[in-house]
């Protein structure tokens, strides 16, 4: 069985995201965010993303990335 790198998956949802403007799922949105969310900041465990309170400013500004990577602007189109 094969399996596909986390980052190819991420990197496929985005483009069929932006090639069919369309919006992103809630679960789209919170892997890309999660993602961004590790990457981001040093020595940040990949488990950490599931326990952030969902007011922090961290986890806010992490979706708020992934919403305008996934859809170019900041805003949620109607069928999203």
């Amino acid at each position: 069985m094969t399996t596909t790198p986390a980052s190819l998956l991420t990197a496929a949802v985005v483009a069929a995201c932006i090639g069919s403007d369309r919006s992103p799922t809630v679960q789209e949105l919170d892997r890309l965010a999660e993602r961004i969310w590790i990457e981001t900041g040093a020595e940040r465990s990949a488990f950490g993303w599931g326990r952030l309170q969902p007011s922090l400013d961290d986890r806010v500004m992490a979706l708020r990335a992934a919403l305008v990577s996934m859809t170019g602007s900041g805003k949620v189109r109607p069928d999203g």
